[in-house]
């Protein structure tokens, strides 16, 4: 269902655009910002390039490791999407457009696989609700780390949860005295995911989160003094609270469409005509394609004569059409589809119609003319036998009279409803 999908030159541009390495100088970075020198990513890791983790023999990144420049990050990021790109057209359950596969491989590609399987931004997609799947790309804002960054060890606020190990290596240390795990909130991977959810709706992330001009993204987490203590994951938890929800994003960058995919041919179209050599020593004629002619060409060897001149070649094969017919009439273009909501009734369009007369139909030829008469023959009887009712003593002529009457009047009423019935069709 999803067999062909791959990454995009979209989510290659996301990846290098969040991906980029250190920019504080300790390690070197090609020009587009991918780390040549292994770093430790804030999850702990060991990474190279573009976010990658893996070498290209598969096994984990070391230092010794170095690229050599912006081609081969970029190609160890292609080999490293590779599993991601497998791990999520199998999740999948429903049919999915390029983007929609773009963002959620950019998002398993930063939390990993696992993480991703379990993800809220999978199932709601696999249930068709698209617009609570991209507000689910800001969820995943954390990074899980057991070494406190550079800013948190230097930040006072986090010295009641970091403690040092035999080796004199910063650790996180949990309530009970023992090291442990801190997720800390990133507003960068806010950020991030944001992208992620844009490109998700087929939208643009950099007028609105990459300019000068762009909204600011807050993400209001906790201090360590009110972090939760996660005793099934046995890690330190920040509280986090949208200042900046996606709904926000999303209408900001609403108009900003990605632009639509253009068509390219990966071949070139065949020939339509073929040349005709000037002369019998130019090499063989060339054949053209089946798709050129309506018939296979005849393979002929080459003359051993002269060769006729080659403009009066096609003279003598292609006759000129006689002079005596006449230049064929141009077919008239078809006729537009009428719009919905402008369409005329049956009776309009047969009174435009050619097959009929321009003159007007006569009343005198109308079923709802002939059962408006009987009903008012039929009401006048019965006003006059009811008259004369009223004067006169009751007799049996009488209300024979009325009853003829009153059945005078329901044959008009049926005629005259049956006429209305039929209004839609042409007077006869």
């Amino acid at each position: 269902m999803n067999e062909n999908l791959r990454a995009s030159p979209n989510a290659i541009s996301l990846l290098t655009e969040y991906e980029k390495g250190p920019d504080d100088g300790s390690v070197p970075l090609s020009p587009g910002g991918a780390a040549l020198a292994p770093y430790v990513c804030p999850g702990g890791e060991l990474t190279i390039g573009y976010g990658c983790t893996k070498w290209f023999d598969g096994d984990d990144v070391q230092m010794s490791h170095r690229l050599e420049g912006e081609d081969q990050a970029r190609a160890l990021l292609h080999l490293q999407l590779k599993p991601f790109e497998e791990t999520v057209r199998g999740a999948l359950t429903r049919e999915a457009n390029q983007n929609q596969f773009d963002g959620m491989l950019c998002l398993a590609f930063n939390i990993g696989p696992s993480a991703f399987l379990g993800s809220s931004v999978l199932s709601s997609f696999n249930e068709g609700r698209m617009e609570d799947a991209a507000a689910n790309f800001g969820k995943w804002t954390g990074a899980t780390c057991d070494r406190p960054p550079k800013k948190q060890r230097n930040d006072p606020a986090y010295q009641i949860r970091i403690g040092i190990d035999h080796k004199g290596t910063a650790r996180w240390v949990g309530p009970d005295g023992q090291y442990c795990h801190y997720m800390l909130r990133y507003r960068g991977l806010l950020d991030r995911h944001y992208a992620e959810a844009l490109l998700f709706m087929n939208r643009q992330f950099r007028r609105t989160l990459r300019s000068d001009q762009a909204m600011r993204i807050e993400l209001d987490a906790t201090h360590p003094a009110d972090a939760q203590w996660n005793a099934n994951k046995g890690r330190w938890e920040d509280g986090v609270k949208f200042k900046t929800p996606f709904k926000d994003v999303y209408a900001a960058a609403y108009d900003d469409l990605l632009p639509a995919d253009e068509l390219v041919l990966n071949t070139p179209a065949p020939p339509t005509t073929m040349r005709v050599p000037e002369a019998a020593g130019a090499g063989p004629t060339p054949q053209p394609s089946p798709a050129s002619v309506p018939h296979p060409p005849q393979v002929s060897p080459a003359p051993s004569v002269v060769p006729p001149a080659p403009v009066k070649k096609p003279e003598a094969v292609v006759p000129a059409p006689p002079a005596q017919l006449p230049p064929r009439a141009p077919m008239p273009p078809p006729p537009l589809p009428v719009p919905v909501g402008q369409q005329t009734s049956a009776v309009d369009a047969a009174r435009k119609s050619e097959e009929w007369s321009n003159s007007a139909k006569s009343m005198i030829f109308s079923r709802r003319f002939w059962g408006l008469f009987l009903v008012v023959i039929g009401r006048l009887w019965m006003l006059k036998t009811g008259s004369n009712a009223v004067l006169g003593a009751v007799s049996d002529p009488i209300v024979t009279e009325m009853f003829s009457g009153f059945m005078v009047m329901m044959l008009g009423e049926i005629v005259q409803r049956y006429g209305e019935r039929k209004a839609t069709r042409p007077l006869r």
